[in-house]
Parts: structure tokens; C-alpha cells; sequence
């Protein structure tokens, strides 16, 4: 059996605006691990609903709330981007061996990377740990980490504590390592500085979800079945006075066996029920109501659902309740992210093996430039002899983009010492762009799954990647001599009205310790 050490942050207390660190020591005299080793951030979101105090029902209904991560440079959190870009800045050494490894800006060179070392499959398995949910291939629903959600009877659902899963590998290289030796290392030291303060939340199944007017087939065989947000009419025949209705039923029928998976609905939702009160020869009387699922009923004879509210949908006397469609109350603000804490969950080697006497492995130097939004670059950079392959990202924040999502990198040449590397200029996304893509992943080892970089935006079905990030990369010459290189780089972009402003330029180094 595997064994298994948890420590604890050194800091006791973390929040969105300034406890943003946090440090680790693993302590010396064990073998680990730490290719299976982690970094458990456990975050939580509550939510109250805005609905002013005095109200039936005010303040007490659960949302399915997911997080995002702010990009200042596009202007909005809702891209799926890796749990790795929590982390900003890293830093690791160790007490014998020294410093390990210092790469700034994390969070943006591991989202460029992401993109081409991991395929669809693997995003979405890994969904689960992350900060968002997905949505699902054949309909809009998207669920929450943050919310375990009754599908049926009277129990309220919950928010809940979520723990958001950053392996040791994706932040450091010689993490990937399976038999570190913590004994010959000495205590090694970790410090992060996390990216909490561009944390936004973002809710699930709105008002204006497409989720609500989404259609499937029924489970009769009907091609085309009700919309998820309409409800079966009302008919009442009495002369009693008004009658308080407190239970809709879906005209959408669902599978017996994934009804849970396809249904938008749990205890204590709040739904906005909007619809009209008929009756012959009057005029249709508006309604809007908002309500909060009390209890869901799901019967398996029609494949329907009947959803009980707390507070009464007033019908009056001899109307009927026609044209119903329930939606999504939108919460706005209020929602509260905590951080409880953040820990280092390592694994223990105990088979015996001996670790190796010395590591073989990446890391990145990291250059930032800016260029003023200027549609043509041409300049040198400096690089060390042991650079292996250049990563250029642009924009001032995570996603690589030029002018905030509105420019386009058109074309770029790139030479090493005065010598053209490619013989002429590179058309950006052509055969060539994509070979040099190859070329860095042939020339680093690491398993190459896809040559496009999109990032999915939160909102879009997992086959519908959008916001194709844009980057150069190109592996760089050996220069035995030992002495640095000069990169000859020349940018061309068309923008409107802008161009390349703040470009990041990461040296992918060989290093051994």
C-alpha cells in the first residue's frame, strides 16, 4: 500500500484579494514520489440569491456556481483554462543541492502548453478536480464542482467544500521525477504565488441558459421532444374561490436511466415561472413567479418530473395556467469564494529501488517585453547556450493573444546568429507553423496529442473549442562553444486598431542537478 503524506501550507489563511502565498518544505530522509504527487487547493462557493429580505422564501435558494480565471488582457473569466494557472510565480531548492528551478509566470506558459499536451479526453476526465464543470456532448447542461445537487425528494441540496487538483509535474519538471531522494536533496523548499485574486465566479443554468430551450427526443420515440423549461398546462374547473397551485410538471419526458444526468433540476433551486391565466372571453393575464424547488418527484411511468414549490403559483377561479416555462433565477454577486486551505499531498517510495545520484530536467527563463501595440516587430533577444527550445506568448495576462483577442499574428521569420533558420517568412497555422510545433515536441520528448490551440470557453459543448490562442515556438540551434545565441525575431500581425504589445519570451533549458 502506497504512503502517503499530506503538509500543510505554512500559511494558515488564503483569500482573493492578498494571501495569495503559500510554501512547503518536504522533509528529508524518504524517497518520493512525485511524478503521483500533488497540490490540493480546497475551495468552496456559497451563494445566496438576492432576493430582498422580507420576501417568502428570501436568500435561501442553492445556485450551481462554477469558477473561471480572470484574463485582464480578453477581458473575462468563462475560459476552461488548466488548474495550473492558479499558479503565477514558482520557486523550488533544496538544502543540500541549492536553488531548483524559478519560473515566473507559470500560468502562462503551462495554459500554452496545455493545449497541445492534452487531448479533448483527457481535459474532460479531468473535469472532476478542476474549477469548472463541462458541458455535455449532447445537450447545454453543465454542472458544478461546488454543489452536490438531490435530484429527488425533499433534501436540500448543498454547496460543498471542492478540491481542485494541481499535480507537482505541471508546475515543476523535475516533479515528474518517480524517485526523488529526499535524503541525499535535504529538506526541499517550495514557494507559489497563487493567481486567487483573478478568481471569478460564473453561474450555471441562468435565465438566459440555453439550457432551458434545448430540446431532445422523447422516450417514446417522438423525434422531437419538449424544451427542458416547459411545463405542462393547469386546467382547474371549480367555483370556489382561487386556487393555490404548488406543483408544475415537465411536458419534456426523460430516459428512465440518465434522467439524473439530463435533468436541470434539484432541491432548493429557485425557478422564475413565467406563463399566462386563461380563461374564455377574458384577456390572457400575465405571470411571473419565482419559486424554490421544495421537492422533485420523477415518475417513471411517463418520464416526467414534478417539481413542488414552497410558496403557491396563485391560479384563480375557472383559468387555467397555459404556455408555463420555468428558467433559471440569476443570483448576480452573490456569490462568496473562501480558499479553507492549501496542501502538498505527497507519495512515499517504498519499494526499495534505489533513486538515481543525479536529475535530468526542464526548466524556463523567462523574458517579458513590450512592444506598444506595434503591427511589425523586428529585434534581437539573447539566449544561453543550453536552450533547447523559444516559446513566445503574447498578451499581458494568461491566454495568449495579440491586442485582446482583436489582433492576428499574420506571419513571422526567425533566425539564430544572422543565419535564417527557415529560409522565409512563416505563415501563421500553415503546414510549416505546425512542423515547427512538431519539431519543439521531437526536440523536448514530451508526447505531442494536438497541434491546435484552442481554449474552450466555458459556455460551448466540449466539440465546439473556440479562442485559438497565438504563439511562436521553434527549437534552437546547439552552440557548443558555449556562449549565448542571438535570436533574430521579425513579427508581422494585422489588427484592428492594435498590435503585439507585451510579448513573453520563455527559454526551455536542459538542466541537471
Amino acid at each position: 500500500m502506497d504512503k502517503i503524506i499530506k503538509l500543510q501550507s505554512k500559511q494558515g489563511t488564503f483569500n482573493t484579494t492578498d494571501k495569495l502565498l503559500a510554501d512547503f518544505t518536504i522533509p528529508r530522509g524518504q524517497v518520493y514520489n512525485l511524478r503521483d504527487s500533488y497540490l490540493n487547493v480546497v475551495m468552496r462557493v456559497d451563494t445566496t440569491d438576492g432576493v430582498l429580505a422580507g420576501t417568502d422564501e428570501a436568500g435561501t435558494s442553492v445556485a450551481s456556481m462554477n469558477l473561471g480565471i480572470t484574463d485582464n488582457e480578453a477581458g473575462d473569466g468563462n475560459r476552461v483554462l488548466p488548474n495550473v494557472a492558479l499558479v503565477k510565480n514558482a520557486y523550488m531548492s533544496s538544502q543540500n543541492k541549492g536553488k531548483i528551478d524559478d519560473i515566473r509566470r507559470v500560468d502562462a506558459l503551462k495554459t500554452m502548453l496545455y493545449t497541445y499536451e492534452k487531448d479533448l479526453d483527457t481535459k474532460k476526465d479531468a473535469s472532476y478536480y478542476s474549477l469548472t464543470g463541462v458541458k455535455d456532448d449532447n445537450n447545454s447542461l453543465m454542472r458544478s464542482p461546488f454543489l452536490v445537487e438531490e435530484k429527488e425528494g425533499t433534501k436540500k441540496s448543498q454547496n460543498k467544500n471542492h478540491n481542485v487538483k494541481i499535480k507537482l509535474g505541471e508546475v515543476f519538471d523535475i516533479c515528474n521525477e518517480p524517485l526523488y531522494d529526499g535524503e541525499s536533496m535535504g529538506d526541499t523548499d517550495i514557494h507559489l504565488e497563487f493567481n486567487f485574486d483573478k478568481l471569478t465566479t460564473e453561474q450555471n443554468l441562468f435565465n438566459g441558459d440555453s439550457f432551458w430551450t434545448d430540446t431532445e427526443p422523447n422516450t417514446d420515440g417522438t423525434p422531437v421532444g419538449a424544451s427542458n423549461g416547459k411545463m405542462d398546462d393547469v386546467a382547474v374547473n371549480n367555483t370556489g374561490g382561487n386556487v393555490n397551485i404548488t406543483s408544475l410538471t415537465t411536458t419534456r419526458a426523460y430516459d428512465n436511466r440518465t434522467f439524473k444526468e439530463k435533468s436541470g433540476f434539484w432541491v432548493g433551486q429557485r425557478l422564475v415561472i413565467t406563463g399566462n391565466q386563461k380563461q374564455a372571453g377574458q384577456p390572457d393575464v400575465a405571470i411571473t413567479q419565482s419559486g424554490i424547488v421544495s421537492n422533485i418527484v420523477f415518475n417513471e411511468t411517463n418520464g416526467k418530473f414534478t417539481l413542488t414549490f414552497g410558496k403557491p403559483i396563485v391560479q384563480q377561479n375557472n383559468k387555467t395556467l397555459e404556455d408555463l416555462v420555468v428558467k433559471g433565477h440569476n443570483i448576480g454577486n452573490n456569490a462568496t469564494i473562501t480558499i479553507p486551505k492549501v496542501e502538498m499531498v505527497l507519495k512515499v517510495d517504498e519499494s526499495g529501488v534505489k533513486p538515481p545520484s543525479s536529475y535530468t530536467y526542464y526548466s524556463y527563463d523567462t523574458e517579458i517585453d513590450n512592444h506598444n501595440n506595434r503591427a511589425n516587430v523586428r529585434k534581437n533577444y539573447m539566449i544561453d547556450s543550453n536552450c533547447v527550445n523559444c516559446y513566445i506568448q503574447f498578451g499581458s495576462d494568461i491566454v495568449s493573444l495579440i491586442s485582446g483577442d482583436t489582433g492576428t499574428l499574420t506571419s513571422y521569420r526567425v533566425g539564430q546568429d544572422n543565419v535564417d533558420m527557415f529560409g522565409r517568412q512563416v505563415d501563421n497555422n500553415s503546414p510549416l507553423h505546425r512542423d515547427l510545433i512538431s519539431s519543439v515536441y521531437r526536440n523536448n520528448q514530451r508526447v505531442l496529442k494536438n497541434v491546435n490551440s484552442f481554449i474552450k470557453l466555458n459556455n460551448q459543448k466540449n466539440h465546439q473549442n473556440n479562442r485559438k490562442q497565438q504563439h511562436v515556438m521553434f527549437p534552437t540551434l546547439e552552440n557548443p562553444s558555449g556562449q549565448q545565441s542571438i535570436i533574430n525575431l521579425e513579427l508581422n500581425s494585422s489588427a484592428n486598431p492594435n498590435g503585439i504589445s507585451e510579448m513573453k519570451i520563455f527559454q526551455e533549458k536542459l538542466k541537471s542537478i
